[in-house]
């Protein structure tokens, strides 16, 4: 196995080092050199910032393939690049996503509104709320307020339509209903309010 001390990316536990985890190992690392800051741990906030500026240095180099072209997951017995799914919501929000890979996805989001991509996925429920929040607030850090306020106008109808003399769904982790309504209620407000 690797020397994780000398390797930049995080993994999995089937050995794929993952897009969405290491955007959320970037906003772990910003989080701690903030904490560190706030209590005068300046090794401490110096080291964080130093993990942050590499992988803000090399994260769209590494996991965004021009031949694909979009964001893939690296199988790290093989090398083997697999197309990441629904994680540009989390190298937008994160603030890693180059400029140009931004508006990429963000056309591509377009064409998906468009075409009706999201309301079917909106519409059949299977789909993770928590995700929705990371992309749409995405969008919106990177001034791509149109398709942030679309998406989030498609979800909202959903939720409504959803709600309709019951309790409000709660969209859950791993694209699965569940009963749990706080989730839902959360990410909503966190949106409606952002």
């Amino acid at each position: 196995n690797r020397n994780v001390d000398e390797n930049l990316w995080c993994e999995d536990n089937s050995g794929l080092e993952r897009v969405d985890i290491n955007a959320m190992l970037f906003s772990e690392k910003y989080c701690l050199n903030k904490i560190a800051t706030s209590l005068g741990y300046l090794d401490d906030a110096r080291m964080y910032q130093m993990q942050m500026d590499s992988i803000r240095l090399y994260f769209n180099s590494y996991f965004f393939d021009v031949d694909t072209p979009g964001f893939v997951n690296i199988d790290i017995e093989n090398g083997q690049k697999l197309m990441a799914d629904d994680v540009i919501g989390y190298a937008l929000w994160s603030g890693l996503a180059a400029l140009d890979v931004a508006s990429f996805y963000a056309q591509k989001i377009n064409v998906e509104i468009a075409d009706g991509t999201y309301k079917q996925k909106f519409e059949s429920g299977d789909f993770d709320i928590s995700y929705y929040y990371f992309l749409i607030s995405g969008l919106k850090l990177y001034k791509f307020e149109e398709e942030a306020n679309q998406l989030l106008d498609i979800l909202l109808e959903t939720v409504i339509r959803d709600s309709q003399n019951k309790p409000l769904p709660s969209y859950g982790m791993n694209k699965t209903v569940n009963d749990n309504s706080s989730l839902t209620a959360a990410v909503l407000l966190l949106l409606l309010n952002y």
